[in-house]
């Protein structure tokens, strides 16, 4: 027989201005500006414990967890730019830093991607953690919303008036 959903409400939530969350397995993550700026925090649903996961006056937003690994996009260089936690080590590290804004990432088991708004539409990029590299998915059009999950990126781009899907 099947289960039933399972909802979880947690109070730190509803008691903060918590926005964008993401969750994977038992973590949950999110914007939070309970202090006036966005921070990341980090809530454990199986021991409950809450975990300020950034610390500065700048506005980090959007962030995304998957295993030890946080992201999120950070204004604390004067424009957004991607960064990451790990989770094991508790080291925070800068993964861009190019004058175009870089947001809304999203992160899998080896790889962080996210948009960046270039001059001729915005292109999906990511770093890969095994490599060190950062690339481009999509050279051409303009990349409209894109989703990722443990082994595939789904795109939508805009080329000449076309919307097209792609699976990468």
């Amino acid at each position: 027989t099947s289960q039933p959903a399972r909802f979880i409400l947690f109070k730190v939530l509803l008691s903060s201005k918590g926005r964008f969350p993401s969750i994977q397995s038992k973590e949950v993550v999110w914007s939070d500006y309970r202090n006036g700026d966005s921070e990341i925090y980090l809530y454990n649903i199986s021991n409950g414990i809450e975990t300020r996961i950034t610390n500065n006056p700048f506005n980090q937003t959007n962030p995304s967890v998957y295993g030890n690994k946080i992201v999120w996009d950070d204004n604390r260089n004067g424009n957004l730019d991607i960064y990451f936690y790990d989770l094991d080590t508790g080291a925070e590290t800068q993964i861009t830093s190019s004058p175009a804004e870089e947001r809304n990432p999203q992160v899998n088991w080896n790889s962080i991607f996210w948009e960046r708004a270039e001059q001729d539409g915005k292109k999906i990029h990511y770093f890969n953690f095994a490599s060190g590299e950062e690339k481009t998915l999509n050279g051409i059009g303009n990349a409209l919303s894109f989703y990722l999950d443990e082994e595939t990126v789904v795109m939508f781009l805009e080329n000449q008036g076309i919307t097209n899907v792609y699976s990468v």
